[in-house]
């Protein structure tokens, strides 16, 4: 398969944005990281793209199924070496029987995770191996999912310095998914514990792994191992408003996140059905705002008179001004939470379940409120609503220990300490015995 070269860049470009001597990096990514409201990935890769293509020589290679646009027209791209979009090869079978090879390899014990195991393995690998054919990284950054071949591919290279990017914990994310029926329930956690293996093995041949919350580092840990780190989102708030918020006439409750994702979903179909109700029982005049691109179905019926659905919009922050608290009864997902981090920085408290608030950090009572009974949260809910003073003292510790703790020109240092070392600023070639062309 030949890879698909997006670039536009001289070499006198080249020569300006690349003079004097350089790191030279790869970032392995999923899907090109930009706009960089798209989505949650893009919010965490688009400021590492920008600082690392400042600092160093960065190529950006993206691993993707599906058709990516690429935009590069004042976007952080442009002060990468190379953008690189390569499709993901499939089998071409009949899809009957590419589901059934799935479903098998998918559950056979000592196979990929099902969501790995529909795709050759080796072609893609191939694939790989060409592309990185004497390039000379000092560093790769893996921060795509195919763990199997990138622990295959780093055993190729042991002279480059290699460092997974794993955001969220993916096996922590289907141990705690909820699912309805047992049977699913049980697949799930055994994908979870084919995903648990696969990070640890992960671990043990990488040189770094970072995760984005001690939660997720955690969850696939055996043992103590010095070369997990964790390195949070910053908050991205170029296109943020100055924050002078006016006494608001109603009384508003707000969500906010992309409404195409599941635990989102799941989330607010809790907050409509069975919290707000009782909140409007005590509130006459209470609101749900459910801001989010991409509703789902069962998110558009939710419309009232009483529940806003915006659905995709071009700014969140006018939206999110207009909430008296943003209350998050997460019931499953994992890692930290932008929507959260929004939020806070923006001077609205925050009501969440422990599932959200662990990855935050914040105390509770001090920076949020956590609650995981619809009980308490509508109890937490009300003591917000109905005490401004107590909300206002709240929302500034949040915003303070955003501002603190989650700015980008603070984390993006740790991250390219992470990334380039003294032990991984020399750039290694192939292994001996390395074929690009082997199996």
């Amino acid at each position: 398969m030949r890879p698909e070269l997006v670039t536009g860049y001289s070499e006198a470009q080249h020569a300006a944005l690349h003079s004097g001597r350089k790191a030279r990096l790869l970032l392995v990514l999923s899907i090109v990281p930009w706009p960089i409201r798209r989505n949650g990935y893009s919010l965490r890769f688009a400021p590492i793209v920008e600082y690392l293509a400042q600092r160093h020589e960065l190529d950006v290679l993206v691993f993707t199924e599906e058709e990516d646009e690429v935009v590069l027209p004042s976007s952080p791209l442009q002060r990468c070496h190379s953008l690189v979009v390569m499709r993901v090869p499939i089998t071409w079978l009949p899809p009957w029987l590419r589901k059934i090879r799935t479903a098998v390899r998918g559950l056979w014990p000592w196979g990929a995770p099902q969501n790995l195991s529909g795709y050759p393995r080796r072609r893609l690998e191939r694939s790989l191996l060409r592309y990185l054919d004497h390039k000379n990284y000092s560093a790769v950054i893996w921060a795509t999912r195919h763990l199997d071949v990138a622990c295959t591919i780093r055993r190729r290279y042991p002279g480059t310095r290699f460092v997974m990017d794993m955001v969220d914990s993916p096996a922590l994310a289907h141990f705690r998914h909820l699912s309805k029926g047992p049977l699913l329930r049980l697949l799930t956690r055994y994908s979870g514990w084919k995903w648990r293996r696969l990070e640890r093995k992960a671990h043990e041949v990488f040189d770094a792994a970072i995760y984005i919350s001690a939660v997720d580092a955690h969850a696939a840990r055996s043992g103590h191992l010095p070369r997990i780190h964790v390195v949070p989102n910053g908050i991205f708030t170029a296109d943020a408003p100055p924050m002078a918020k006016a006494p608001l006439p109603n009384r508003v409750i707000g969500f906010l996140g992309d409404m195409s994702y599941q635990p989102n979903i799941s989330a607010v179909l809790r907050l409509a059905q069975r919290i707000f109700p009782r909140i409007l029982a005590s509130l006459a005049d209470a609101r749900l705002l459910i801001i989010g691109r991409d509703p789902a179905p069962a998110i558009k019926q939710l419309r009232s008179r009483t529940i806003t659905v915006t659905g995709t919009v071009d700014n969140i922050w006018p939206y999110i001004a207009q909430a008296n608290v943003f209350v998050y009864p997460m019931i499953e997902g994992t890692g930290l939470q932008n929507k959260i981090l929004e939020g806070m920085y923006a001077g609205v408290p925050i009501v969440t379940t422990s599932i959200a608030a662990n990855g935050i950090g914040g105390r509770n009572g001090e920076q949020l409120l956590v609650a995981d009974t619809d009980d308490k949260i509508v109890e937490q809910v009300l003591k917000v609503l109905g005490d401004p003073q107590y909300a206002a003292r709240l929302a500034e510790q949040a915003r303070s220990f955003v501002i603190r703790e989650f700015s980008w020109p603070a984390i993006l240092p740790r991250y390219e300490a992470i990334i380039v070392t003294a032990s991984g600023n020399s750039p290694c070639t192939r292994a001996v015995g390395a074929s690009p062309t082997g199996n």
